[in-house]
């Protein structure tokens, strides 16, 4: 479990650079392929259930929320999209700033 909150600890921050223009685009689009392969293990899914997963930037749980079902939705399928990625970003970036 360590290793995946690890893991999502220092993608929070890619994607809060990447919120913040600190991150280029297709950097940010290798760390979203990567996120959503790990999202699909037992682990990763029982770990963010859990009470102990603190999250420290609005946004990012639904942003998370939303790359967890469209690799549900997709399955192995599943490669984001430099579109992709500016739509869900964009919507988390309205969510911080209301």
């Amino acid at each position: 479990m360590r290793d995946n909150l690890m893991q999502l600890r220092v993608f929070e921050i890619a994607w809060f650079s990447h919120q913040h223009g600190q991150l280029p685009e297709d950097y940010f689009t290798s760390w979203v392929a990567n996120m959503a392969a790990i999202t699909k293990r037992p682990a990763f899914r029982a770990m963010w259930r859990s009470d102990r997963t603190k999250i420290l930037h609005k946004g990012f749980r639904q942003y998370m929320e939303q790359v967890m079902e469209d690799t549900r939705m997709l399955g192995e399928c599943y490669t984001p999209t430099k579109e992709h990625i500016a739509s869900t970003s964009a919507a988390s970036a309205r969510r911080v700033q209301s």
